[in-house]
């Protein structure tokens, strides 16, 4: 089968990508729409990727190469992750991205969607049997077990009373994720022992827009709060680092900051890969109580820890609730390892979007 990858700005399209290849498909992959305008007519499948891109001329790319593609009568699977609709707070132009939106979604043969997120299907009325729900999954390879059983109470793993509790918030810092939720309870914790807080990865000041316009006025006002925040002085950010950084920072940290805000329908539907990469290596995840979180997998106290910013004082003292008992903490940990292990398994859901291509 060849496969012409489009647009891989996800992590899952790009491992789809390398894992067709081992299995001795021919794939090539391309970010420009004229080499995708002109290899789309050799491949059987074009794989498209639809997310969230700052860049103007993204939505275009994406509009004009599924019309193309229809056009030429090929098969095209669309990857959705994220529905930049959900970014966008202005009435004309949410009009503008709906339609936009609706013949890009129409002219797919298979759209695979991340299973939190169904509502994207019944927004743009897709029709079910195009639709492939499929779980977002982690590098278990990259993660797997970084962290190790260390105590973390109030002496620190050292022995000493200095020792600081350290949190971790890694991953690209878009702005719906919610950091700026979580200062309330970093402040609350700082009345009451030393604490750190190391932050990792990109951040992207510039914001969303359609037609040369900004999409939403809220972006712009929370990335300009986030900017301040990687300011200040109690605020380790590093930017983005290699994975080795990471893990050694994963290793070091006794709280993961994973998802703190429960405001927007694109952070309560959304199972992010951070939250699954650090509970891989064996992290005890602070995550707001969202819809995406399945009661059935997620439980709070036993492999995740549920907060709530809106009372950053019940927060704070759960988390040092935790931090004092050993036992409990290494079981959170142990559990989450476990749990990434038994049900976000990369290849199974590869396997599974493989078949739904050949059959077609």
């Amino acid at each position: 089968m060849k496969v012409l990858v489009y647009l891989p700005i996800d992590a899952i399209v790009r491992t789809w990508a390398t894992l067709l290849a081992a299995d001795g498909h021919e794939v090539e992959t391309t970010y420009t729409f004229s080499v995708f305008a002109k290899r789309v007519r050799w491949a059987d499948w074009a794989l498209a990727n639809v997310t969230k891109n700052d860049a103007p001329r993204y939505l275009w790319k994406l509009l004009v190469s599924m019309l193309w593609a229809r056009l030429l009568g090929k098969r095209v699977a669309l990857f959705i992750s994220i529905d930049a609709f959900d970014l966008c707070d202005r009435p004309v132009l949410r009009a503008i991205l709906w339609v936009v939106n609706l013949i890009t979604f129409h002219c797919a043969t298979r759209v695979f969607l991340l299973s939190t997120r169904s509502y994207v299907a019944r927004r743009y009325r897709l029709p079910e049997r195009r639709i492939v729900l499929v779980r977002n999954c982690p590098d278990r390879v990259k993660y797997n077990r970084t962290c190790p059983t260390r105590p973390t109470g109030p002496t620190g793993p050292t022995g000493q009373a200095s020792a600081p509790l350290t949190f971790l918030y890694h991953g690209e810092l878009l702005w719906w994720h919610g950091l700026e939720r979580f200062i309330p309870i970093y402040e609350e914790l700082k009345k009451r022992r030393p604490v750190r807080l190391i932050v990792t990865g990109n951040f992207y000041p510039t914001a969303f827009r359609i037609l040369g316009l900004t999409a939403s006025r809220r972006e712009v006002a929370v990335k300009r709060e986030l900017a301040a925040l990687l300011r200040r002085s109690d605020i380790e950010y590093r930017g983005h680092v290699p994975i080795e950084h990471l893990r050694r920072h994963m290793a070091e940290a006794d709280f993961h900051v994973s998802l703190a805000n429960d405001r927007d329908q694109i952070a309560r539907t959304e199972l992010r890969t951070c939250l699954l990469e650090a509970m891989a290596a064996g992290m005890a995840c602070l995550h707001v109580p969202t819809p995406s979180l399945d009661p059935d997998i997620f439980r709070d106290g036993e492999n995740i820890v549920l907060i709530r910013p809106d009372d950053p004082v019940a927060s704070a003292e759960k988390i040092l609730a935790l931090a004092n008992c050993h036992d409990s903490l290494d079981k959170i940990r142990f559990n989450a390892a476990r749990t990434i292990a038994e049900h976000f398994d990369m290849r199974k859901e590869y396997a599974r979007a493989l078949a739904h291509l050949v059959i077609s």
